[in-house]
């Protein structure tokens, strides 16, 4: 066994993943900060953390490289207040006995740190770490007005809060900042050089296969045009669809479920909501689908990787391991076929009365709702299943 060979192996591996599949924040300004948890210190949400803190913690006097959580700091943000003499008895009492957040909030409305009082309570949340009723990442991209980039195969995935031709000159800025530090021109063919797909996080379209000369025009009508009108981009999509990874992405929307790769095939079942009560049950079982196809698809992956003992590697892709996990019997009970009845009403579920076809290929897409024969990739049918 060629032990060095492997370790080799191994370590190129790793350092060419990370130099093409990097992740950053594009900044107001349109310059990048790369946020790879995989490679660096922190992912695009512990940027964000710790920008809030910083900022908080700067707007009292406190001027620190490394903020960490603002909770860190209360004894510092109490001497500073006292010093200032802006703590009353009352404040002191409520500091000591309860959570001195409040009183922080309540003094950055007062000083006008934020342009609202809504901004000042969700900058406040996320300074001290808090992730699960406001994401990070969200508040960056609507307040902000960050963006995030990720590499995708040869394309970049991009997203944005809005887009206006203000984002637009932020996105181009920062890819072109990104692009010059990470492609390596030659290695890519013509027909797949410098092309983004954008998602627009607050209406939930998504724009694909953008050149990037016309994003340099910075024309929002010259992007319209590369919206593709599929089920799964057309209905609406949850806040917290975006779950994205280096090797594809999960889209989760109100009632379809996709996966989309590298090469821009896709995945994606209809999800069976069964007897279901009311949204937070419907929201509730949706997530429980988006993560039991995720972490099934992961193990089966994760099963079928290993190196032989002269270095090859011996694995199948990510799309065959959510195909695989699309045949799970753990999985089964999230799909719906065409046996199952409806229990939410049309109009509040989107159901059609139409053929249902869970999975589908994008090239081989038909709006009739049959799957053709011929595209790119394996079609993969579950219904009747």
């Amino acid at each position: 066994m060629n032990i060095k060979f492997i370790i080799e192996n191994i370590v190129s591996k790793t350092i060419n993943e990370a130099f093409s599949t990097g992740e950053y924040w594009i900044t107001d300004d349109g310059s990048t900060i790369y946020c790879d948890i995989d490679v660096g210190d922190q992912g695009h949400q512990g940027v964000i953390i710790e920008h809030c803190a910083r900022e908080i913690l700067s707007h009292f006097g406190i001027d620190i490289d490394e903020s960490g959580l603002l909770g860190d700091h209360e004894e510092s943000l109490k001497e500073i207040l006292i010093s200032d003499g802006r703590l009353s008895e009352d404040e002191l009492e409520e500091w000591d006995k309860k959570s001195p957040s409040e009183i922080i909030l309540r003094k950055l409305i007062e000083d006008k740190v934020y342009p609202s009082e809504k901004q000042a309570n969700e900058a406040l949340y996320i300074a001290y770490g808090g992730t699960s009723s406001r994401d990070p990442r969200d508040y960056a991209m609507q307040w902000l007005s960050y963006k995030i980039a990720k590499t995708f195969g040869q394309r970049m995935e991009v997203q944005t809060w809005t887009l206006t031709e203000k984002d637009l000159s932020i996105i181009v800025r920062g890819l072109n900042d990104i692009w010059d530090d990470s492609f390596d021109e030659e290695d890519v063919p013509e027909d797949e050089k410098d092309l983004v797909n954008i998602t627009v996080i607050r209406t939930g379209k998504i724009y694909s296969s953008i050149p990037l000369a016309v994003l340099e025009k910075g024309l929002v009508s010259r992007v319209i045009g590369f919206r593709k009108d599929v089920p799964w981009m057309t209905e609406n999509i949850n806040e917290d669809y975006h779950h994205l990874n280096k090797n594809f992405i999960v889209h989760e929307g109100d009632r379809l479920i996709t996966a989309v790769f590298p090469d821009n095939s896709r995945l994606q079942f209809e999800i069976h909501f069964r007897d279901t009560k009311g949204r937070a049950d419907k929201e509730k079982h949706r997530k429980q689908a988006v993560s039991k196809w995720k972490s099934l698809a992961s193990k089966i992956y994760k099963e079928n990787d290993t190196l032989d003992e002269v270095g090859n590697q011996h694995t199948i892709t990510w799309k065959e391991a959510f195909s695989q996990a699309l045949q799970e019997p753990e999985l089964k009970e999230f799909i719906r076929d065409n046996q199952h009845q409806q229990i939410y009403r049309p109009e509040d579920t989107g159901y059609e009365n139409k053929q249902i076809v869970p999975c589908i290929d994008p090239d081989a897409y038909n709006p009739n709702g049959m799957n053709q024969v011929g595209g790119r990739g394996d079609n993969v049918n579950i219904s009747g299943a």
